[in-house]
């Protein structure tokens, strides 16, 4: 897990969150407005600046963490490019955490401590010699906490004949899984979540007793499925030609069409 503290100055009483790219822009409500790419928090600590800490997690928290959170809300299958940074409402930047390009899903939490009392100090004696730009900054504890989780959002699904399922796998995941093929366990199925209708985008390779392979594409209906034979590989190459078809078909990538030999599957 990486992740960043950062402690923004409070400017109208807002923080910007960004650049996120929201692939359906969701709701408003009294704490999160949705001004474009990004998000703008409603904040209304008493310090002038609040703690912003951004988490960058390996897959989504199972469990809430402890403290006492008085808003949550998720969003799912949200763009960054990168990068998200902590900005004012007129682009200072305050802030960033190094995300890779991706999808991911966010979870944004929000707590308050309670304020201290505040008691009336003398005038100090501030010496004229201190620079300004050296008085800026936070000199309180924070009163707002926010708390922003991202973690990759599954857009990509591979499901080995066991059952067990391995979300966005990277070309050497599927040439395992491949490998680990046998005439007990034949299939394996690869498939995108982020398209509509559902369980209606993937890519299937099924061992043949010959230990060749068909391999099978479906786009968006029993009238799109289109399969291919693949004679089997040598011993030393494996099935690497075909976890990089498979991975060139979910990435949209040119060549993958080329690469084989498709014809309709017979309904």
């Amino acid at each position: 897990m990486s992740s960043a503290d950062i402690r923004p100055l409070l400017e109208h009483s807002t923080i910007d969150i960004g650049t996120i790219v929201f692939t359906e822009r969701p709701n408003d409500d009294d704490v999160v407005v949705i001004p474009g790419d990004g998000l703008r928090l409603s904040s209304h600590d008493q310090s002038g600046y609040p703690m912003v800490r951004l988490e960058h997690l390996s897959r989504d928290p199972q469990s809430t963490p402890t403290g006492n959170w008085d808003y949550q809300r998720t969003f799912t299958g949200i763009v960054v490019g990168g990068h998200v940074s902590v900005l004012s409402l007129f682009g200072v930047h305050f802030g960033q955490l190094n995300l890779p390009n991706g999808r991911y899903d966010l979870r944004l939490l929000r707590r308050r401590d309670e304020a201290p009392v505040q008691e009336e100090e003398p005038p100090q004696f501030i010496d004229e010699t201190i620079e300004e730009d050296e008085l800026d900054g936070p000199t309180e504890d924070p009163i707002e906490h926010w708390l922003l989780q991202f973690w990759p959002n599954p857009w990509l699904r591979a499901i080995e004949a066991g059952g067990r399922t391995l979300d966005n796998p990277t070309v050497e995941d599927l040439h395992d899984l491949l490998a680990d093929m046998n005439l007990r366990h034949r299939f394996v199925i690869f498939e995108r979540l982020d398209l509509e209708p559902a369980d209606q985008h993937y890519m299937q390779v099924y061992l043949n007793d010959d230990m060749s392979y068909q391999v099978e594409y479906r786009e968006g209906g029993a009238d799109q499925h289109y399969q291919a034979h693949v004679p089997k590989p040598p011993e030393m190459i494996g099935p690497a030609s075909i976890a990089k078809l498979m991975v060139d078909w979910a990435r949209d990538q040119q060549g993958w069409r080329e690469a084989v030999k498709w014809v309709p599957t017979p309904l």
